[in-house]
């Protein structure tokens, strides 16, 4: 049953993504406000 290993895999991708953007905006922030 390989579709439920994709389908895994992908939400983490997905979260990946997320902590990327939101570090990217805590820099932006942090430089706004510096």
């Amino acid at each position: 049953k390989p579709a439920p290993t994709k389908w895994k895999l992908i939400p983490k991708r997905a979260a990946g993504q997320q902590e990327k953007s939101s570090e990217k905006i805590k820099v932006q922030t942090k430089e706004e406000q510096g």
